[in-house]
């Protein structure tokens, strides 16, 4: 899942394609990237879309370490001799 890019006409109250100053205050610049960690593990949803774990789980290996936690794959943040890809 690619980084969503929030859309002017996503967010105007009135339909139209252009965004007032009330708009703007309210939903932001229309270009902004949202960053988003759903399961609060510390990686951003699009992060770990494009690791392939699961965005809505915060251990997505069932390993007992948060999957902010390790991040890189061949790394062993918990120490036990294997790499957090197989644990």
């Amino acid at each position: 899942v690619a980084t969503t890019v929030a859309k002017v006409e996503a967010y105007t109250l009135d339909g139209t394609s252009v965004a007032t100053i009330d708009e703007m205050h309210l939903f932001g610049d229309p270009t902004t990237v949202l960053r988003v960690d759903g399961d609060l593990d510390g990686l951003l949803d699009s992060e770990e879309d494009a690791q392939g774990s699961e965005a809505r789980d915060a251990d997505g290996d069932d390993d007992g370490l948060e999957d902010g936690a390790e991040p890189v794959p061949w790394g062993d943040s918990d120490g036990d001799g294997r790499a957090d890809a197989v644990d």
